[in-house]
């Protein structure tokens, strides 16, 4: 279990952007980043320009923090994001689910239950139209290819469409 914790900290002092994200100084990780590759407390206070009694300072005063503030940020890291990912997760579900509804509601309803003409809908049948996803990739000049379907057939159809907030393909 030592052994354990020994690795695990050498690892953090390495980890320079670790450290300060866990509340050290830019000099104070770059003193255990240091200490971590062997350099000695002589060689690190000379590259530093501080006495090697302020570096054994630090070294004391923060080493022994160190147990408690991976505890304290493991914790977080385990307890809040979770819930929250799993609540982002959540909101998700009900967009994505609220689309597909709007989705069915507006571009996979039948020809039959717009509001036009039996006359147009069977001419749109026969021309293999049977749902307003597919009623809304044809343009007027291509409705207007189809038997039984004229202006005023297209005007109705426009109508009906946009009753649904949709239109025919420009």
């Amino acid at each position: 279990m030592k052994k354990n914790i020994k690795n695990l900290t050498q690892e953090i002092f390495k980890d320079r952007e670790l450290l300060s994200y866990i509340g050290f100084s830019q000099m104070e990780a770059e003193i255990f980043h240091s200490l971590i590759q062997g350099k000695s407390i002589k060689t690190i206070a000379e590259g530093l320009q501080v006495s090697p009694y302020k570096i054994r300072k630090i070294r004391k005063q923060k080493f022994h923090l160190i147990p408690v503030l991976m505890h304290r940020k493991m914790t977080l890291i385990w307890e809040f994001p979770l819930t929250e990912i799993y609540e982002q997760l959540s909101n998700l579900d009900l967009l994505i689910s609220g689309s597909m509804e709007t989705l069915r509601k507006f571009y996979l309803t039948p020809i039959h239950d717009l509001e036009i003409s039996t006359r147009t809908i069977n001419a749109l049948i026969a021309g293999g139209i049977k749902d307003t996803d597919q009623l809304c990739t044809q343009t007027p000049e291509d409705l207007l290819l189809l038997r039984n379907i004229g202006k005023k057939a297209i005007k109705e159809i426009s109508i009906a469409l946009a009753q649904y907030g949709l239109h025919l393909k420009e």
